[in-house]
């Protein structure tokens, strides 16, 4: 797998057998397989669903490799959103900041998973509550629904939670004017 890896994009028959390789019973050969996968970019669609299944990987490596992978395939675009909202629950904090960065970066077609992005809000990992947040603001005014929980984050121990609520509630523009309590 790792041979595969340096040949980078040009190794897409490849995609295939390490994807199947994700399910290996040997450690080494999923963390490879992972790794590869994420090297190659993305022409590594084709794999886009057992990467997904390889966030729920015992081994955190194997997780962490996936999720670059995901990154590098762009999780497989707007069809992922259902996915990247399941990942926002993942009992790994780095798979539910990612997710949640995922789904910001989709923008307001990512609308249908504001509702748990909101729940992330009060998540007790201060980089989830800011993935939460930015990625609501990155969702725009279609997230406006979550406002009333952006609000507090106002008051957050966290600056960078603070910050992140404060970006959030700008985005969403106009629906967010009854946050302004929340700052005085």
């Amino acid at each position: 797998a790792m041979a595969i890896a340096d040949i980078g994009p040009m190794a897409e028959a490849a995609v295939g057998d390490l994807a199947r390789a994700l399910s290996d019973e040997e450690l080494d050969v999923r963390r490879n397989a992972a790794w590869a996968l994420g090297d190659m970019g993305p022409k590594t669609l084709a794999a886009v669903e057992p990467l997904f299944s390889a966030l729920r990987d015992p081994d955190w490596h194997v997780r962490l490799y996936a999720d670059y992978a995901l990154k590098s395939v762009g999780y497989g675009g707007e069809s992922s959103i259902e996915r990247l909202t399941e990942a926002l629950s993942f009992a790994d904090a780095n798979v539910r900041i990612n997710a949640a960065r995922a789904l910001g970066d989709l923008g307001p077609t990512a609308a249908a998973a504001a509702g748990a992005l909101r729940r992330n809000l009060s998540d007790s990992d201060p980089p989830v509550r800011m993935a939460a947040a930015m990625g609501l603001g990155r969702i725009g005014p279609a997230s406006s629904s979550a406002m009333d929980a952006l609000a507090p984050l106002l008051k957050d121990l966290d600056p960078g939670v603070r910050l992140s609520a404060a970006f959030a509630l700008g985005r969403i523009g106009a629906a967010s004017a009854g946050a302004l309590p929340a700052i005085t």
